[in-house]
């Protein structure tokens, strides 16, 4: 009887440590899928936050390639400036819109899934119907580089001033 007791006691405990671990493995679990959302959201805030200042960036590389080309002055380093941002911007807009490579803030490779809550799609398809017209102008004095003309300069940049606050 006292064997019997015994065994009913041990299957009791063995029960009890299975159900405190499977509860356990599933709150840990819980917690890191919602610990990986959150930092794939905080990803997505941080390189929409780069949008803007990438948007900006372009604009002024622009200016400063047109003052540069009234004073004859060399421009290639604001030429490479306007690639830099071209890219980077481009990359990540896609990512927004159909998933895509992209870097990060501090320069990994990383994969940008494409947004699809209504809110964030709305504002997306409106910045990439904005960029695309921008992103055919600017395009246009990055493969030309130096030896671009200064319609196609002063062109990209009336292009930017009447579209930045939209990309913004």
């Amino acid at each position: 009887m006292q064997r019997e007791a015994t065994t009913a006691k041990t299957r009791n405990d063995v029960t009890a440590i299975g159900l405190f671990l499977a509860f356990i493995i599933a709150a840990l679990s819980l917690n890191y899928l919602l610990s990986r959302r959150i930092e794939q959201q905080a990803v997505a805030i941080n390189l929409t936050g780069r949008q803007r200042m990438l948007s900006q960036r372009m604009g002024k590389a622009l200016l400063q390639i047109h003052a540069a080309r009234e004073t004859k002055a060399n421009h290639l380093e604001h030429l490479e400036e306007l690639k830099l941002t071209f890219d980077l911007f481009d990359n990540t807009l896609r990512g927004f819109d159909v998933g895509h490579d992209t870097r990060g803030g501090t320069d990994e490779e990383l994969f940008l899934p494409a947004l699809t809550e209504p809110g964030a799609r709305a504002a997306v398809n409106d910045a990439v119907a904005t960029w695309q017209d921008c992103r055919a102008q600017i395009l246009q004095v990055i493969v030309a580089g130096q030896e671009a003309d200064d319609a196609t300069i002063r062109s990209a940049v009336e292009h930017a001033k009447a579209n930045n606050l939209r990309l913004l």
